[in-house]
This record gives structure tokens, sequence and C-alpha cells, in this order.
């Protein structure tokens, strides 16, 4: 029996590097995201890139007729959903906030992934299918950080619904709900914290300095941790 991996956020990082392994181990892959680099779509069967901005409400009903017409070819063993995509923006007070620069987090770290993980448990849950929710933390999600309160609160939120959800299936073998926290790697996302000012985030030094020390993570080594964590790796 075959197994399927839904993923979010693949256009560069962390996320890239597990579709790019999990593709090239011949697992079936359903990807959403921004986009995609037409390279990489050529010839790969087991690959599906689903158009979606995470940013603003997504397509329920495109996505499912995706996903329908590609399940409908093989069965499944099992399905994991890998909530990776989150962004780290606004980086800057809590009195500066408005609801034109944060309203776009909380869609891709909070509003998306739950309606995906409420979706594709009404989808497969139904069906007696094994399926794993996979969610990508941060120790953000415990630590207050000045600059980071959308940040830190949304991914927060998530560690609690992933937790919730957990209880809710305790009883449920065929549900398994997994987290990891990759750590800091040297990722886009860094990028954008060091490019702060120390007016948004006072710690902005502490993080250039990590970055030019060499400590932060390499994103492709970290992801063939957690491959080998969900025994994906082969």
């Amino acid at each position: 029996m075959n197994k399927l991996i839904f993923i979010t956020g693949t256009t560069k990082g962390l996320g890239l590097f597990i579709k790019k392994k999990l593709v090239n181990l011949n697992y079936d892959v359903i990807s959403i995201s921004r986009n995609e680099k037409k390279t990489f779509l050529i010839n790969k069967n087991n690959y599906l890139f689903i158009k979606q901005n995470l940013n603003k409400k997504i397509n329920l009903k495109k996505i499912n007729y995706y996903l329908k017409n590609f399940i409908n070819k093989k069965k499944y063993s099992e399905i994991y959903f890998i909530n990776n995509a989150a962004v780290i923006t606004p980086l800057t007070s809590i009195y500066k906030l408005h609801r034109t620069n944060f309203l776009e987090s909380l869609y891709v770290n909070i509003i998306n992934p739950i309606f995906l993980t409420s979706y594709l448990s009404k989808t497969f849950f139904k069906k007696k299918i094994n399926i794993s929710f996979v969610h990508i933390s941060t120790g953000a999600a415990t630590k207050p950080i000045a600059g980071w309160s959308i940040y830190c609160s949304s991914k927060s939120f998530n560690k609690m619904f992933f937790e919730v959800l957990k209880k809710e299936t305790s009883k449920d073998h065929n549900i398994k709900i997994k987290f990891f926290d990759p750590g800091m790697m040297d990722t886009n996302m860094q990028k954008i914290i060091r490019k702060s000012n120390k007016t948004n985030m006072p710690d902005v030094d502490n993080f250039v300095k990590l970055y030019k020390s060499s400590r932060l993570l390499d994103p492709e080594t970290v992801s063939l941790n957690i491959l080998k964590k969900l025994r994906l790796n082969n």
C-alpha cells in the first residue's frame, strides 16, 4: 500500500527540502504553496502542486477537486499532513500593529492550518485510513520575544490546537499527532529577522551573531532528520 504526504509551504527553506526528498524517494506528495518552479514539475507523476496563497482564505473546493482526482488513482494505507508553512512578519511592537500588517500572518499561521486539518480529518477519518498530523513547531511558541507578538502567539495557538486534536483523537488508533521543533535554521525567515531594526526588535543583534558564528542549522540536514523520525527516509 502507498503513502501520501500532504505538505504546506514548499517554496523555499525546510518545506522545499522535505518536498524534494519525498518526491525523489517516490512517495506521492501533494504540495500547497504560492508558486512552484516549472522544472520541478517535469516527469513527476507522484507529485501534485496546488497553487494557493496561504496568506488569504484558501479555496477548499479547489483543493478537494484536485485531491480527489489524485487519490482516486491509488489506495493509500497512510496519509501525512505536514503543517510547515509559517510567516514571522510583522516584526514590530504591539502598539504599531494594525489589521493590514498582521491579518496575512494569521491566515498562514492559524486560519488555514485549521481549515486544512479539519478538512483532512473529515476526508480520511471516515475511510479508516491512518493519518498523521505533523506540526512543525518552534521555541517561539513558548518563549516571548519582543517584536514577535503575532508569530509567538500564533505558533502558541497552533501548538495548543494540535494538542487538543491529540486529546480528542487519543482513542482513535488510526490518527497520530506529531510535533517537531527544528531549531533555528539558516532560512529566509532568519534573513528577515536580521534585517529588522532594534526599535522593532531589540534582540536583533543576537540573531546576527548566531549567523556570523555559523550556529544556524542547515535546513536540508534538518529535513533529513524529520523524515527519519517519521520513517519516511527510504
